[in-house]
């Protein structure tokens, strides 16, 4: 997620969650698990409603890193300073 916005009123609790990368179910799936526990334990009268949005956010400088290993540079490392002779 990249942020995550929340209202509460009287009677419904709004939240709005941006997505910057992968797919947005799970994070719906969490946030209403996430906040349909919270809401019980508030101990109010009445249990609001909860909205959720999700709104997905792509990155205006691209996809994100990749999960796959690093690969290697083909440049050669650079030869370990030979001691000084003392005289």
């Amino acid at each position: 997620m990249v942020r995550v916005r929340v209202s509460v009123r009287r009677r419904r609790v709004k939240v709005l969650a941006e997505v910057g990368y992968g797919d947005p179910e799970p994070v719906r799936t969490e946030v209403v698990r996430a906040v349909g526990a919270a809401l019980p334990g508030l101990g109010l009268a009445r249990t609001p409603a909860l909205r959720v949005g999700i709104r997905v956010r792509r990155d205006r400088h691209g996809p994100p890193p990749s999960i796959q290993e690093p690969t290697r540079s083909t440049a050669t490392p650079a030869p370990a300073p030979a001691e000084q002779k003392k005289a």
